[in-house]
């Protein structure tokens, strides 16, 4: 990570501390910090674009954690997919109605 793009996050970082998100988001955005941007995202209580930010950043298990607590199981199974979390997946999905999902999901555990 360049210079430049630690002195950002820094700055991002002291701006997130003291509550002032959005300055911090367009930050983090800006130095493609994609999982400090999905938990800035997470803090202004834009799920979606969280989910984005953590699945951009790898972080599908994190994704799958928002997306469930909002009550978007479908969504937050795929998600654990992703992170291989299969068992969890497979409650989700079942959670949701999702019966042959979940079971393939429980399947492969």
């Amino acid at each position: 990570m360049s210079t430049e793009t630690e002195n950002v996050n820094e700055r991002a970082d002291e701006l997130a501390a003291r509550g002032k998100h959005k300055k911090a988001l367009a930050m983090y955005l800006k130095s493609n910090n994609h999982q400090k941007a999905g938990e800035m995202y997470e803090q202004l209580g834009q799920v979606q674009s969280a989910v984005s930010e953590f699945s951009r950043a790898g972080n599908h298990q994190r994704g799958g954690e928002l997306l469930r607590s909002a009550d978007m199981a479908k969504e937050a199974g795929q998600l654990f997919i992703k992170a291989g979390n299969l068992k969890e997946a497979g409650e989700v999905l079942e959670e949701a109605g999702q019966l042959v999902e979940a079971a393939r999901q429980f399947a492969n555990v």
